[in-house]
């Protein structure tokens, strides 16, 4: 059994959601705890680096990837895996691979990844109410992705 706690999303992906007009959150992946707020993304943020380092030091910090931590110790496959099984080796060098972008949460799925706060079925079934953010479509893209390194997606 492979021990390597390495994760690919931490070193190549980025989930960035729309939560008003003028703010974005962000981080590495959709499961994370932790995520930065900002009008605008930043691939080398802090924190972001942070996750890298501990991750190149065999680490998968407890604090943000308590979701596929529980799987995995729960004999489960996680995401985590999926994407080393999909992906295959450790590539540690920085680089945007995995982009998800979430404008809005309209959706008609409930997946069982997922939740209230992307999903409009789940906010039905758990009777949240509350408006849809739609941002100005040109504006994201100018300011959101267009300084972002697209290159290896």
């Amino acid at each position: 059994m492979n021990d390597s706690k390495y994760c690919p999303r931490i070193h190549h992906g980025l989930i960035i959601t729309q939560s008003s007009k003028k703010t974005i959150n962000y981080g590495a992946c959709c499961w994370g705890k932790e995520v930065v707020p900002g009008e605008v993304v930043n691939f080398d943020h802090g924190m972001l680096q942070n996750l890298r380092l501990g991750n190149q030091q065999n680490e998968l910090p407890k604090n943000y990837c308590q979701t596929c931590i529980s799987q995995e110790n729960a004999g489960k496959h996680s995401m985590r895996q999926g994407y080393i099984a999909t992906h295959g080796d450790a590539t540690y060098t920085p680089g945007l691979q995995y982009l998800d972008i979430n404008l809005d949460y309209t959706c008609n799925l409930a997946c069982v990844t997922c939740g209230p706060a992307l999903s409009t079925t789940w906010r039905k079934e758990l009777k949240i109410h509350s408006t849809n953010v739609r941002p100005d479509l040109d504006k994201f893209t100018d300011q959101v992705l267009a300084p972002l390194d697209l290159s290896q997606l």
